[in-house]
């Protein structure tokens, strides 16, 4: 019986710590997990939600406001990629907007190409640059 008990500790004891392993996840980590459904596309994918959720959640523990930015790959126009990236910053705020954000701590940025972290000649390595970075700007 006194096993039993030692070993349901345990086991509860390890969820716990999972759990909060989960919610801990920074920022920095959940930035890289919001994606589009394309390069080109307008649409948050499917698991983006819920990533939305849980960034929201890190928003609301404090009153600092946060810079919403939005990166693209060289593929296509300058001009064109300036638009796309600045509509999908404004997503991202109507987002987290509806998850009890307020707008007056959201700025929303689309810089296009112009700030790529992979200098590369490859298509592959050249849609790392695809990116959105929401920052703590306080």
């Amino acid at each position: 019986m006194k096993l039993k008990k030692t070993l349901l500790i345990i086991i509860l004891l390890v969820f716990i710590k999972l759990s909060y392993a989960q919610q801990s996840e920074s920022l920095s980590e959940l930035n890289k997990r919001i994606k589009f459904s394309s390069y080109k596309s307008l649409d948050l994918d499917k698991g983006s939600h819920k990533i939305l959720d849980l960034v929201s959640q890190i928003i609301k523990k404090n009153d600092a406001s946060y810079l919403i930015e939005s990166h693209s790959c060289m593929k296509g126009k300058n001009e064109t990629n300036l638009i796309k990236t600045q509509k999908r910053a404004e997503i991202i705020k109507k987002e987290l907007i509806k998850r009890g954000i307020e707008n007056s701590r959201l700025v929303a940025v689309g810089y296009g190409e112009t700030k790529r972290i992979y200098i590369c000649t490859t298509r592959v390595c050249d849609l790392q640059n695809e990116r959105i970075e929401i920052i703590n700007i306080d």
